[in-house]
C-alpha cells in the first residue's frame, strides 16, 4: 500500500503511523539534505511570492496530485488461512474470500481459484465485497481478483490457498461386493505431513459401530476388505511434533450386492457375468482347466477370470467367451481341438486363450460336447472341434482347429468354419453333444449333426443318423438350445410364445406330458407365455413373461428345483420354487442355474462345487450361491 509523505509530493513504499505523521505536521519537516540550516524571513516573502506567482501550476499540480491518489484499485481484505492455519474443509464447502474496491464505481470485478496461474478464461464475474468457490479438490490454490474498466484489467491482486479437503467419497461408489482396496497413503495428506512426520489412526464404521484398524498407523499402503454393509473409512492424521491441528480423510465405500445378467452350466462346471462390471465367475469342476484360473483346482464358490466379459458358454470340460472388445477365448480340454487355438496345442489350457482369428466382432459363443460354434457382427456362423457326427455342418466329418472362414458353402477347412451362404444373419446358437442348431433373423431354424432320437428334429427317424449340413426345421423360433440328445426352443404362434421340443425323450425332458421320443418339434404343455428354455442331460427348464420358472425331465439329485431329489421322472412343468423375476436360466448335465431379480441360484447335482454354495451337496431348493 502507498503512504502519503506531507513534506514531499512523493511516496514511500512503506507503513508509517498515524502518530508520526501528525508530529510531524506539527513541528514542521527537517531540511532537505544539502541545504541552509537557518529559514529567515525574506526566504519565507520569497518563497509567498513564488507560491502567489504559480498558482496556476499549483492548481494543475494538484489535480494531477489528486488524479495519482484516486487511481482505482482492488485489494483482498479476508480469506481462509489468513492466520497461518492450513484450510480445512468438506467436500463440496465453499472458499469465501473478501476484497474492497476503491475509486472506481463503474469498475467490475472477476475472480478465479485454481492450482496454477489462472489463464485468461479461468476468470468469472465476482461480486464485491467477497465471492464464494466451492472446493472438491485439494492442494496449493491461487486466488485472483482483477478490477476491470472499459473491458480492460486495471489492478488485481492474489493470494495463495492451501486448501485440505477434510472429508470426501473415495470414488469407490459402487464398490463390488467381495472386493478389497489397496489404498495408498492419503493424497490429501502429503503436502500437510508425510508418512515419515504423520502418525494415522483408522476406523471403519458401518453406522452402528467403529471398528479401529491397527495396521494402518504410518503405513504407506494398507488393504480395505470391502466385505458388509456400505462403510466409512475415516483416517485422522496428526504431525509428530504436534503443530497445526490434526487433518481428518474420510473415505465412503458403497457397497454393491452382485447383480449378475448371465448363466452358463456345462457339464460340472458353471460360469457367470457379473452386470455390475462385465467380470466372469466360474467354479464347479476345474480338472480340466475349464474355469480359467490358471490351475486345474476344483472350486466351490464363484472365482474371478481376468478380463471384462460380454458372453460366455460352458461346455462338457471347457469354456469359451467374448471379451468386451469382442474378441473370442476359449480354455480347458483341448483334445478334439475344441478350443479353436490350433491343431496339437496343449490338451489342457487353463486360462483364456485367444482363438486363431482376426474377427473382433463376436456376438455369441456356444460350447457343446467336444465342439464350439459363434458368429460374429455381420451374423455369419462358425464351428471348430469335433466333427465324428457332423456337428461342425460343413458337410464333412473331419475336425476342424482352428479358426478359418469358408467363403463356400459347406466347404470344408479349418475352423471356424463358415457352414452357410445363408439367406439370412445368424441370430441365436446352441452347441450340443452332438449337433448344433441355429436360429436366422427371418425366425427359421436350422440343425445338424447326429440326429439319433430325432435331435435335429427334421422327422429322419431315430435311427444312427447323420446330417453333416443345416437342415430346416419346421415352425419359426426365436431362440433354441440343443442338449445332450434333445432340443427346445420357443416357437412364434397366433396365440403368443410357446415351448417346443423333440429329440430323447426317454425320462419326459420334452415336457409333454409323455415320456416318447420325437423327431420333430412338439409343444410342452402349458408354455404358453414361456420366454427362453434350456436343455441340460436328462431335463429342461423354462421361465414365462411373469418371470416364474418350470422344469421337467429327470429329477434325481434335484434338478428340476422343486425340492423332489427323487429318481423320478415328471414329463410335465413344475415349477421351481421361491423364484418368481427370473431372466435366466441354464441346464447343465445334472444341474441348473437361474438369475432372479439380479441374485443367481442354483440347484441339482452339487459334485465339484457346480451350485457354488461352498460345499458339494445337491438340493432339489434353488440356492443362492455363496458369494465370496
Amino acid at each position: 500500500m502507498q503512504w502519503l509523505n506531507p513534506c514531499r509530493n512523493s511516496y514511500f513504499f512503506m507503513p508509517i503511523a498515524l502518530l508520526a505523521v501528525v508530529a510531524l505536521l506539527a513541528t514542521g519537516c527537517p531540511s532537505e539534505p544539502g541545504s541552509g540550516a537557518n529559514h529567515n524571513d525574506n526566504d519565507v516573502n520569497q518563497n509567498n511570492d513564488d507560491n502567489d506567482k504559480n498558482n496556476d501550476n499549483d492548481d494543475v499540480n494538484q489535480d494531477n496530485d489528486n488524479g495519482s491518489d484516486d487511481s482505482p484499485t482492488v485489494e483482498i481484505t479476508s480469506y481462509p488461512g489468513d492466520d497461518g492455519e492450513p484450510v480445512l474443509l468438506d467436500d463440496g464447502q465453499t472458499v469465501d474470500v473478501e476484497f474492497s474496491v476503491e475509486d472506481c464505481d463503474s469498475c467490475s470485478t472477476e475472480c478465479a481459484l485454481e492450482e496454477n496461474t489462472p489463464a485468461a478464461d479461468d476468470f468469472i464475474d465476482c461480486q464485491s465485497p467477497s465471492q464464494e468457490f466451492s472446493a472438491d479438490a485439494e492442494g496449493e490454490f491461487v486466488f485472483v481478483v482483477r478490477l476491470i474498466d472499459d473491458d480492460s484489467a486495471i489492478d488485481d491482486d492474489s493470494v495463495d490457498l492451501p486448501i485440505y479437503l477434510s472429508s470426501f467419497e473415495f470414488g469407490i461408489e459402487d464398490l463390488d461386493a467381495g472386493a478389497t482396496v489397496e489404498m495408498a497413503y492419503p493424497r490429501q495428506f502429503t503436502s500437510y505431513c508425510g508418512p515419515d512426520d504423520c502418525q494415522l489412526s483408522c476406523s471403519w464404521d458401518d453406522g452402528d459401530t467403529d471398528m479401529p484398524v491397527s495396521d494402518c498407523e504410518a503405513e504407506d499402503t494398507f488393504e480395505v476388505p470391502a466385505s458388509g454393509e456400505d462403510r466409512e473409512l475415516t483416517i485422522e492424521a496428526c504431525r509428530d511434533d504436534g503443530n497445526g491441528p490434526c487433518l481428518v480423510q474420510s473415505y465412503q465405500f458403497n457397497r454393491d450386492d452382485p447383480q449378475w445378467y448371465h448363466v452358463t452350466t456345462g457339464e460340472s462346471h458353471t460360469c457367470a457375468i457379473l452386470d455390475n462390471d462385465d467380470s466372469l465367475w466360474c467354479w464347479g469342476d476345474g480338472d480340466s482347466g475349464q474355469l480359467g484360473l490358471g490351475d486345474t483346482d476344483d472350486h466351490s464358490t464363484p472365482q474371478q477370470v481376468d478380463g471384462s466379459w460380454d458372453a460366455v458358454s460352458a461346455g462338457s470340460d471347457q469354456t469359451c467367451g467374448i471379451n468386451t472388445d469382442g474378441e473370442l477365448f476359449c480354455w480347458g480340454n483341448n483334445d478334439r481341438d475344441q478350443l479353436g487355438i490350433g491343431s496339437g496345442e496343449n490338451s489342457t489350457v487353463t486360462g483364456p486363450t485367444a482363438a486363431q482369428t482376426s474377427t473382433t466382432t463376436w456376438q455369441q459363443v456356444s460350447s457343446g460336447e467336444d465342439h464350439s460354434c459363434a458368429f460374429d457382427g455381420p451374423g455369419e456362423l462358425y464351428c471348430w472341434g469335433a466333427n465324428n457326427r457332423g456337428q461342425l455342418g460343413d458337410g464333412s466329418q473331419n475336425d476342424q482347429p482352428s479358426p478359418t472362414r469358408v467363403s463356400t458353402p459347406w466347404e470344408a477347412s479349418s475352423a471356424p468354419i463358415d457352414i452357410g451362404d445363408w439367406d439370412a444373419e445368424i441370430t441365436d446358437i446352441s452347441a450340443g453333444d452332438e449337433h448344433t442348431c441355429a436360429i436366422t433373423n427371418d425366425d427359421t431354424a436350422y440343425c445338424w449333426g447326429n440326429d439319433d432320437d430325432g435331435r435335429v428334429g427334421t422327422g429322419g427317424g431315430f435311427d444312427d443318423n447323420l446330417a453333416t449340413t443345416p437342415q430346416e426345421v419346421d415352425d419359426d423360433f426365436l431362440s433354441i438350445s440343443a442338449g445332450q440328445a434333445h432340443t427346445c426352443g420357443i416357437g412364434t404362434t397366433s396365440n403368443g410364445l410357446v415351448a417346443d421340443c423333440w429329440g430323447a425323450g426317454d425320462s419326459g425332458q420334452l415336457g409333454d406330458g409323455n415320456e416318447t421320443s420325437f423327431d420333430t418339434p412338439t409343444s410342452v404343455s402349458g408354455s404358453l407365455g414361456y420366454q427362453s428354455v434350456s436343455t441340460g442331460g436328462e431335463h429342461s427348464c423354462s421361465f414365462n413373461d411373469d418371470g416364474d420358472a418350470s422344469c421337467w425331465g429327470w429329477q434325481l439329485r434335484g434338478r428340476l428345483g422343486d425340492g423332489d431329489e427323487s429318481d423320478d421322472t415328471e414329463p410335465s412343468p413344475v415349477s421351481v420354487n421361491d423364484l418368481d423375476d427370473v431372466t435366466h436360466i441354464a441346464t447343465g448335465a445334472d444341474h441348473s442355474c437361474a438369475v432372479d431379480s439380479g441374485s443367481l441360484y442354483c440347484w441339482g447335482d452339487g459334485g465339484d462345487g457346480r451350485l457354488g454354495t461352498g460345499d458339494e451337496n445337491s438340493t432339489g431348493d434353488p440356492t443362492a450361491i455363496d458369494w465370496p
